[in-house]
Formats: C-alpha cells, sequence, structure tokens
C-alpha cells in the first residue's frame, strides 16, 4: 500500500508589534520631554531676563511663566493632535489675546473700565509698544499694556521652540536659537549702562552672566540630547528582541507537545 505521510502541524511564530496609537494622532518625537520642558523653560525665562532692567517690577514674573507655559501646551496639543500650521497660529494668537489683558495688563482689572482700553493696548501692543519702549524713561514698571511684548515674545518661542523640539528630523537643533532669541530683546531695548555684580574676585556684567547661562543650557541640551536617543534606541532594541527570543521559545515548547 502507499505510505501514509504524517506531517507534523507548522507552528506560526507571534509576531509582536508596537502599540498603534488612535487615528490622527501623534506622539512627541524626543527621549524626554520632561527634560525638554525643564531645559527650554529655563533657556526662555533666563533669554527673558535680559529685560528684567527694563521693568524692574514683580509683575515681570507673570507675563514669562505663563506665555512659557501656554506655548509648552500649545505646542504639545498641535504635535499629538496633528494640528495644521493654520491651526497653530489661530490658537497662538487667540491665547495671547484672552491671557493679554490679566497677564500683561494686570492692573487694568481694577477698575474694571480701563479693560476695554487695555484690551485694545494688548491687541495693539506687537506695533505700538515698541515705540514706548523706545521713548520712556526707564524702568517702565506695569505702565499701561508695556508688558504685553514680553509675554508676546515667552508665548511665540515658546510655541516655536517646543514645536521644533517634539518634531521628528533633524529641525529640533533650532529649538535653542528659537528659545535664545529673547536675550537681543533685552539688548535692544534695556539700559546702556548696568552695575556690576561681585562674582567671588572679579566684577562682571550682569548680562554676561545671563550669556553664559544661555550658552550652558542651549549647548548642554543640544549635546545631552543625541546620546539619550541612542540610549532610547538601543533600549528598545533590546525589549524587542527580549519579546522575539520570548516568542521563539513559546512556540518551541508548544511544537514539542505537539
Amino acid at each position: 500500500g502507499s505510505a501514509v505521510n504524517i506531517s507534523k502541524p507548522k507552528i506560526r511564530l507571534p509576531r509582536f508589534k508596537p502599540s498603534s496609537r488612535p487615528a490622527g494622532r501623534a506622539s512627541l518625537q524626543s527621549p524626554s520631554p520632561a527634560v525638554d520642558v525643564v531645559v527650554l523653560t529655563s533657556l526662555i525665562a533666563v533669554s527673558l531676563g535680559s529685560a528684567w532692567r527694563i521693568y524692574e517690577t514683580a509683575w515681570f514674573v507673570l507675563p514669562v511663566a505663563s506665555g512659557i507655559a501656554a506655548g509648552a501646551v500649545i505646542a504639545g496639543l498641535a504635535i499629538t493632535r496633528s494640528w495644521t500650521p493654520l491651526k497653530l497660529v489661530i490658537v497662538t494668537a487667540l491665547t495671547y489675546v484672552v491671557l493679554g489683558v490679566p497677564v500683561a495688563a494686570p492692573r487694568s482689572l481694577v477698575p474694571p473700565d480701563s479693560l476695554g482700553t487695555r484690551l485694545v493696548q494688548v491687541v495693539l501692543a506687537p506695533v505700538a509698544s515698541w515705540k514706548e519702549l523706545l521713548s520712556l524713561e526707564l524702568p517702565l514698571g506695569t505702565y499701561e499694556a508695556v508688558l504685553a511684548p514680553v509675554f508676546l515674545l515667552a508665548l511665540v518661542c515658546s510655541v516655536g521652540a517646543f514645536s521644533l523640539a517634539w518634531r521628528s528630523g533633524t529641525a529640533w537643533r533650532m529649538a535653542v536659537p528659537v528659545g535664545a532669541f529673547p536675550v537681543f530683546f533685552g539688548i535692544v531695548f534695556g539700559p546702556r549702562f548696568i552695575e556690576r555684580v561681585s562674582v567671588g574676585p572679579l566684577d562682571v556684567s550682569p548680562g554676561w552672566l545671563l550669556g553664559i547661562a544661555v550658552l550652558l543650557l542651549g549647548f548642554g541640551w543640544l549635546a545631552w540630547r543625541p546620546i539619550a536617543v541612542r540610549r532610547t534606541s538601543v533600549t528598545a532594541a533590546v525589549g524587542l528582541l527580549g519579546d522575539q527570543v520570548s516568542g521563539r521559545l513559546v512556540a518551541m515548547k508548544a511544537f514539542r507537545a505537539s
């Protein structure tokens, strides 16, 4: 009679695929978004610190902190929800208008009858406030809406820096010059003569200290990021290899048991 060919059943090895995200959602392309937030926030804040002598008021901290925080949130939402560039610009502009009065002209909230005037001043600040910065005597304090340019710079530079830092490709390097750009605001509109401060045996200008801090933050982050990317890639590769080995062991046990 004819020989009966008995073949063992084929065992299909399991395939391990990365978890998929919902349609229309993307992820932040960074080895550590938390580190990006800390470093870029510090970079923008230190850069804007060059404008402290223009205002010399505690209210200066409010537009700086609010602008950086709002910009980081907007940039994160724009990437994870795949916003178009036009939508990103519109949301940024609306954020500036909505938060501009309480952040850049806080004293206008009391009395409330000046709220409308300050709103118009905040909206026109990107064009009109520069003239006041050049013509008025320093420090400006909270006069009218002179803090609006600070809030605008913090917001726009934050949106730009975080948007670049969290996107794929090589554009992330441009986050440093974008985040450091506000330092020129203090140089152009700040006082010409600033008292020196003593650092040990040396008397140095605060501007030099701010410049050194900006360089350390910027170049430190540029040096850290490629290293962190390589470490993340190696960790992911090791994890994937471990999954594949585990899958093969399971398949071999099932094959032997059959």
